[in-house]
């Protein structure tokens, strides 16, 4: 006769009790995982933008959210299980799964619970002191999280303006490791930049416009490329050009300038000379004169 350890081993090799500890043990982190996500209900959305502090707000969110759900899906595997060991508490089993959902389902829906202002400052919780001070300056009450002039767009805005596409792609093309630098570091880095880069979106051109921009040597002309609003291969090109095209002017100009200067220079150096001359001879002149009176 089987023991009744043995009774209540499943095909797997597990027991009843040890599914029951499993199950215990994931709904704890469940619970847990749930309290600590519902302050971050408020920035669940896939058009966050391209801030870093968004940025890792919305994936640490995300992250959260996908815990919530794998968390869910593992009860609901071992409440199946444990039904299987024991069917006679399998009514007490799917109350609790569905507690369990219930609880699961309403961290979904706690957004639309909360008020404008709460939701507010649960951005705010987010965000770190520098852009806390920039949304608060510019938001009012009534001021949405999401929208067109919404608190989200409003930080996009101003991280566009301090931070914008072609210097997040620059500082991309031009990263390289410290002296110091761990390379698993480095490449964590890289791998942040690439995101804030936006390098998905790169096309053959876009990276032959950087390597110009970062390849050249010319400070006035990569000041000259900056100003460009949005730089592309073919206004590189067309600013190079009228840029060298201004420099070869100028310089032409300055060897006219100069050469014109030599030509009066010399001109004046002649008359200098030819005066000179003169003014010995009316010398002479005058002296002679004044020797026949005396005789």
């Amino acid at each position: 006769m089987a023991s009744d350890s043995q009774s209540t081993e499943g095909m797997s090799g597990r027991t009843a009790d040890n599914v029951m500890r499993s199950l215990k043990s994931y709904r704890s982190h469940l619970t847990r995982t749930i309290v600590t996500t519902k302050r971050f209900i408020p920035v669940v959305t896939a058009s966050i933008g391209s801030s870093s502090a968004l940025s890792n707000a919305k994936e640490r969110l995300i992250s959260r959210l996908n815990e919530v759900e794998g968390y869910f899906t593992k009860i609901l595997q071992l409440t199946i299980e444990a039904q299987e060991f024991d069917p006679t508490n399998a009514e007490k089993l799917d109350s609790d799964l569905d507690n369990d959902r219930a609880r699961t389902d309403d961290l979904g829906e706690k957004m639309e619970k909360l008020s404008l202002k709460e939701r507010q400052s649960y951005l705010k919780v987010l965000l770190d002191t520098d852009l806390n001070s920039r949304l608060s300056t510019t938001i009012t009450n009534e001021t949405e999280i999401f929208g067109p002039e919404s608190c989200i767009a409003m930080l996009q805005n101003d991280f566009n303006i301090r931070y914008p596409l072609v210097t997040r792609r620059l500082e991309y093309f031009n990263r390289k490791q410290g002296n110091d630098e761990l390379f698993t570091d480095f490449l964590a880095k890289s791998k942040e930049l690439a995101n804030l880069a936006e390098i998905d979106n790169l096309k053959k051109d876009d990276v032959l416009t950087f390597n110009a921009l970062r390849g050249t040597t010319n400070r006035e002309l990569l000041d000259e490329f900056l100003k460009i609003e949005e730089p592309t291969l073919e206004r590189i090109e067309k600013t190079a050009k009228l840029y060298e095209g201004k420099r070869t002017t100028k310089a032409k100009l300055s060897d006219e300038t100069n050469q014109v200067m030599k030509v009066r220079e010399t001109k004046d150096n002649a008359r200098g000379r030819g005066s000179g001359r003169r003014g010995g001879n009316n010398e002479r002149s005058k002296t002679k004169g004044s020797k026949s009176r005396s005789n």
